[in-house]
């Protein structure tokens, strides 16, 4: 749900950093 969100979220500069951090753990 939460990766979810993040994409939806992406235009928005808090989840900038979050992306980056799922996409490592991936």
């Amino acid at each position: 749900m939460k990766k979810l969100g993040s994409e939806k979220s992406g235009a928005l500069p808090r989840s900038l950093p979050v992306r980056h951090r799922c996409k490592k753990r991936e």
